[in-house]
């Protein structure tokens, strides 16, 4: 790629070489600079004081509710190994290692968790800060300081699981493995910590089967009906969530307007460069005069005054990163005139002219005046977490939509058979219209099952919307058909148990949750905005410098006066300073006032994005622990309604002769169907809610596309960038 190359060569004069020189010798081509990164790097501490009080935080957040997660029946074979790694932040309010209250109260629920389990052992390393001791009496260093601390909690955790001393190692390492750089009190609670890691045995498979309550060869008798299509002369497309997902990659609309996104915010840094860009000026010009004077010594003699004059200019203007402005220009004229006084005749006139203004005070600076591109880099940055954030966002809808379609497609099976059901009482009952049934209690039968038919027409209006709600989502054209198109889920949920807590998920947030990083990308531009408000506080003072050469000839003879404007006589130059204060300066003076409390106001901003996200974790983590609880009782009430309806069932069997369809009979049985029918769905629900909250979970915790390998990538289109996504393998 050529450029237009502004450094001086030997046959400019060294006047004009050096002030080139001092211009920095810039091209045409202005591209990104390590500067602009240094500049956003420089405020890298701008948040970090508050990123480390809730990495702190964090690390008083309770342990996993499911660290030991009794697994399903058959998921591990009797015996299996496990182990954790657990981070114990201790307050030593008022002692150097005494454990309070919420110390002890988080080491009674890992000895809970690990209560019954074989071979435990545990190795438990003390840290401390790099805070020098007052009192070196007690503890000598904080090597010394770090094994205390380890053998305080050992003890508490060996007398609470009657662990024999060869099951528990204690060892300190002082200072020596900081997890953040002290530079705050907050970053030394951090690193003041109790590592305890742990390997234990998982209990016997009978021990799993009494506690989880749900049989590992259990499966609902609609998981395989729902898995496929319903009507038998209706079109299907079969698909799995992570296909669904593929599917919305390659699709949804929604997906390519919030890739856009980053795409369109990238072109401010263009722009914001686009201010150091050189620019080629010309000028051309033709003035004629014909005017009366009022004396004679503007003409020598005639009484009118008659010029012609054309003149052409050239040259490039450049800003430069530290502020200055550069101007370099040639001019050629030619100019002839009546008076006597004019000389010599029909000239040829030439001027080499180089200026240069430097700011030394407002505006002046290479930090100041390449911000703009710093703050443009991160706007952009921002918009591609925000792209992560609507994607991510997107994806969970569309996982919600998923299962709800499973849910909807089960309950209208579910309704079915309680028509069929209630369809074979009323038969039956019809029959012996004649022998033992009354016709008020036919029509009583024939109520429900007028209600239940009504019920099932609702129950496909769900389905088609369901499906309706996941053809808006991914906008797959497979995927809209008419009255006989079918979406079928390829899979049906599943309750395999997760190692989750609020501590790890707090964590990985903290990483990896967009929301976090906009706004301390917001508050590094805020931080840049104030430092150059700062900069515009102060008055105005250039540093002017000019010079130039000229050439001067009769007869229209440019080429000579070209020639003469360097080999005649020397150059002209002049050099000044430009003082200029707004008298009260009250437009920067607000304008400061503006910056720094936008910057302040971003500072709190962060606080509250952590919190309603540390509280967005928190409650992901709960669902799933609840709603994995949930399907369990939620199991074993469908199971007692299985039995309350195969009881009444049988009885009526064994003694057909003597029960008759009686009013009250026929109650139980209807009633005793729809609490089956009632008891299915809310199984259905609960484990479709433990399914969602799963993905609710990698959505809280910023991971959704990582944990489903979802990566971008840039390509053209049309003379346009775009980002696509896609899995990885």
């Amino acid at each position: 790629m050529s450029t237009l190359n502004l450094c001086p060569d030997a046959r400019l004069p060294l006047v004009a070489g050096l002030l080139l020189a001092l211009s920095g010798c810039q091209t045409a081509e202005k591209l990104l600079t390590p500067h602009d990164q240094s500049i956003i790097d420089n405020y890298e501490s701008v948040s970090s004081g508050t990123v480390a009080e809730y990495a702190a935080v964090a690390q008083r957040l309770p342990v996993a509710d499911q660290l030991f997660q009794i697994p399903r029946l058959g998921a591990h074979a009797a015996g299996t190994a496990g182990s954790f790694d657990i981070v114990l932040t201790p307050q030593y309010a008022g002692s150097l290692f005494d454990l309070d209250k919420r110390d002890v109260a988080e080491l009674d629920q890992l000895v809970d968790k690990l209560r019954g389990r074989a071979g435990v052992t545990l190795d438990i390393i003390g840290h401390a800060s790099a805070v020098p001791l007052r009192d070196t009496n007690s503890f000598a260093d904080n090597q010394a300081l770090s094994v205390k601390r380890a053998t305080t909690v050992a003890s508490y955790l060996q007398q609470g699981l009657a662990l024999p001393n060869e099951a528990l190692t204690v060892t300190g390492r002082g200072a020596t493995e900081p997890l953040v750089e002290e530079t705050s009190s907050a970053n030394q609670l951090v690193n003041r910590r109790v590592q305890i890691r742990g390997h234990y045995v998982e209990p016997q498979a009978e021990v799993v089967a009494q506690a989880q309550g749900i049989p590992s060869d259990f499966q609902p008798w609609w998981d395989p009906m729902v898995t496929r299509g319903l009507d038998a002369q209706s079109t299907t497309v079969s698909d799995s969530l992570e296909g669904l997902y593929l599917r919305t990659l390659q699709h949804s609309s929604q997906i390519k307007v919030f890739s856009d996104i980053p795409l369109i915010r990238e072109t401010s840094i263009l722009e914001a460069q686009g201010r150091f860009d050189p620019h080629a000026f010309a000028e051309v010009r033709y003035n004629t005069v014909d005017e009366p004077v009022g004396s004679t010594l503007r003409t020598g003699g005639p009484e009118r005054f008659s010029e012609q004059e054309t003149f052409g200019r050239v040259g490039v203007r450049d800003v430069l990163p530290t502020g200055g402005r550069m101007e370099l220009s040639q001019r050629i004229g030619g100019k002839d005139n009546n008076s006597v006084f004019f000389v010599p005749d029909e000239q040829a006139s030439t001027r080499f002219n180089l200026s240069f203004t430097q700011p030394l005070l407002n505006g002046g600076g290479i930090d100041y005046n390449r911000s703009t591109v710093a703050i443009a880099m991160l706007d952009s940055n921002i918009a591609e977490d925000e792209f992560k954030r609507q994607v991510e966002s997107h994806l969970l809808e569309v996982s919600r939509a998923y299962w709800d379609l499973y849910r909807a497609r089960a309950q209208l099976l579910q309704k079915r058979k309680l028509v069929d059901n209630t369809g074979s009482v009323v038969q039956e009952m019809t029959a012996r219209r004649e022998v033992d049934t009354l016709d008020s209690e036919i029509a009583k039968a024939q109520a429900a099952l007028a209600m239940r038919e009504a019920e099932g027409i609702r129950a496909e209006l769900a389905v088609r919307n369901a499906q309706s709600r996941i053809a808006a989502l991914v906008n797959d054209p497979q995927l809209i058909g008419g009255d006989r198109f079918e979406f079928v889920p390829a899979a049906a949920p599943t309750l395999t148990p997760v190692i989750l807590s609020e501590r790890d998920g707090f964590e990985r947030a903290l990483e990896n949750r967009p929301e976090i990083s906009q706004v301390i990308k917001q508050a590094k531009a805020a931080a840049i905005r104030v430092d150059m408000s700062r900069r515009e506080l102060l008055p105005v003072l250039d540093l002017v410098i000019e010079t130039y050469w000229d050439g001067l000839t009769r007869d229209y003879a440019v080429g000579r006066a070209l020639n003469n404007q360097f080999s005649d006589g020397g150059p002209s130059a002049g050099i000044g300073l430009l003082f200029d204060m707004p008298l009260g300066n009250r437009e920067a003076k607000a304008r400061n006032e503006r910056r720094r409390l936008e910057a302040r106001q971003l500072g709190n901003q962060l606080r509250t994005t952590i919190d309603t996200i540390m509280l967005e974790v928190q409650v992901a983590v709960r669902e799933i622990n609840t709603a994995q609880r949930d399907a369990i009782a939620k199991y074993h009430a469908l199971a007692a309604a299985d039995k309350e309806l195969k009881t009444l069932l049988a009885r009526r069997d064994v003694d057909a002769g003597a029960l008759k369809w009686t009013g009250v009979y026929l109650n139980d049985v209807l009633a005793a169907q729809e609490r089956q029918t009632a008891a299915e769905q809310e199984y259905t629900l609960s484990v479709v809610t433990y399914n969602v909250a799963l993905r609710n979970f990698d959505r809280a915790t910023g991971t959704l596309m990582q944990t489903q390998r979802i990566a971008s990538r840039r390509q053209e289109s049309d003379g346009l960038p775009s980002l696509i996504l896609e899995k990885q393998p």
